[in-house]
């Protein structure tokens, strides 16, 4: 019997931590001060390096995930800050990073829409045909948007890779690996 009932206590306490756990979560999220887009901004820019130095697979994909949250709030809780042009770019990152290529896209389209004369729109491109290439196999799609950069920023520091991935574009693993091996042959 007193076997019972200290089961019954322990299995009472427990609960009892549970719940204070549980509602001191929700009093915390509701009370949560809404950040400035200059904090959120940062937190963003902090993600980014962050992203760039993770070192297993786990820390990138919860690192883009939370760069990802604060990015969409940004865009959300701000949609007239001065910065949305950053943010959609590095929503699109953290979706690549994340494995959502679709999303990415939508982010990239957003910029390349919104800010048609922006310093980083070459970026962009090569951003963009890099995933239709890359990630969703539309080499049309993709074709058109390197010539595209080529055609509109023919100084870009991207415009050699756009070249370079344009003329790889509908070749074979076996195609460039022969290709390869036919120039360091030289």
């Amino acid at each position: 019997m007193k076997k019972w009932i200290l089961i019954l206590a322990i299995a009472s306490f427990a609960m009892a931590c549970q719940e204070k756990t549980e509602s001191k979560e929700i009093e915390n999220s509701e009370t949560a001060v809404k950040q400035t887009p200059e904090e959120l901004l940062y937190d963003i820019l902090i993600l980014d390096s962050a992203l760039i130095e993770s070192q297993t697979l786990e820390s990138m994909l919860s690192t883009a995930e939370k760069q990802l949250l604060k990015c969409e709030t940004y865009l959300e809780d701000y949609p007239m800050a001065s910065d949305k042009p950053t943010v959609f770019l590095k929503a699109g990152s953290a979706c690549r990073a994340l494995k959502k290529p679709e999303k990415a896209l939508f982010y990239i389209n957003k910029f390349l829409s919104s800010y048609k004369d922006h310093i980083k729109r070459d970026e962009a491109l090569f951003t963009k045909a890099f995933i239709l290439d890359e990630d969703l196999d539309r080499k049309d799609d993709a074709k058109h948007t390197y010539t595209q950069l080529i055609q509109e920023y023919p100084s870009s520091i991207f415009r050699q890779n756009a070249e370079l991935l344009l003329e790889q574009l509908y070749l074979t693993d076996e195609e460039l690996l022969e290709k390869f091996r036919k120039q360091n042959a030289k």
